[in-house]
């Protein structure tokens, strides 16, 4: 058994979000056995008046990984979202847009193109999880450095 635990405000908060492209075709092949694939453009604009609210405009391309087989459903969709940040929000406000609203405007294009798709030739697509957290840093090896401190010149 689970007890409800405690939900706690996002410092994200999602003003609105509308598609402003959607062009997505079903390949006319009778069995698509192709691979997709997928990348994303996004865009951050501030707003004029308002320095806790951000417009993102994020583009999911779809494609085929090989022209000789090509995957069910190839095409884009654009979206673009509204959001206003927490004032008390002490963080990097572009890497919080970036990443959690990111990520929310995904999810509503997964539920659009699962949406157009079921009823279309191929089936049901639903896009694949994805993180729009950057990879991590390589590390570069660091030289060390010793100091020689504490000794004293004696005159």
């Amino acid at each position: 058994m689970t007890t409800p635990g405690q939900l706690n405000a996002s410092p994200l908060q999602l003003l609105e979000h509308f598609f402003e492209e959607i062009n997505l075709v079903a390949n006319q092949v009778e069995k698509s056995e192709g691979s997709s694939t997928l990348f994303t453009e996004r865009s951050v604009l501030d707003h004029p008046e308002d320095d806790h609210q951000f417009k993102l405009d994020l583009c999911v391309n779809l494609g085929s990984e090989n022209d000789e087989h090509p995957a069910a459903y190839t095409g884009r969709i654009r979206i673009v979202g509204v959001f206003a940040v927490s004032p008390k929000y002490k963080g990097d406000l572009r890497q919080l847009i970036l990443v959690t609203g990111s990520s929310i405007l995904f999810g509503a294009c997964r539920e659009m193109i699962a949406n157009f798709t079921a009823r279309s030739s191929h089936g049901m697509m639903s896009l694949p999880s994805v993180s729009f957290i950057p990879p991590p840093k390589k590390k570069t090896a660091r030289k060390k450095i010793t100091s020689k401190k504490g000794a004293k010149k004696k005159a």
